[in-house]
């Protein structure tokens, strides 16, 4: 059993670094506009949805992969975030909201629906 609580503890800190990872890793460079913002977090949405419906309790291999996959969509959404706020001349941060449930659906319909800089100056 004290194995195994070496492993959730090892698991856990991966989790909790993954976000600062992602938003570190994301190049201040890259911007995104609202319509490939928009196209990418309609599909990952459905991919979530479908990870979702998949039963985790049968097999603790189709728990780990659905942890797996959930990890994954969490790190594009967090780089297509940063890549995103970078066009509205945000800071990266607020890509961290993601990691929040109710406080990530937010943070997505503002990212879909805010104007770039770019579009802010000419109108």
């Amino acid at each position: 059993m004290e194995h195994f609580s070496m492993w959730l503890w090892l698991i856990v800190l991966f989790i909790c670094l993954l976000p600062i990872v992602s938003i570190k890793l994301a190049s201040d460079d890259k911007t995104m506009n609202r319509g490939a913002f928009g196209i990418r977090t309609i599909l990952m949405v459905l991919i979530g949805i479908i990870v979702a419906v998949i039963p985790g309790d049968a097999n603790i291999v189709i728990s780990l992969a659905i942890t797996a996959a959930a990890l994954v969509y969490d790190f594009f959404m967090t780089v297509w975030a940063v890549h995103r706020l970078n066009e509205i001349g945000w800071s990266r941060w607020w890509a961290y909201l993601i990691w929040f449930p109710l406080l990530n659906l937010a943070m997505l319909l503002i990212l879909c629906f805010k104007k770039s800089k770019q579009a802010a100056l000419t109108a």
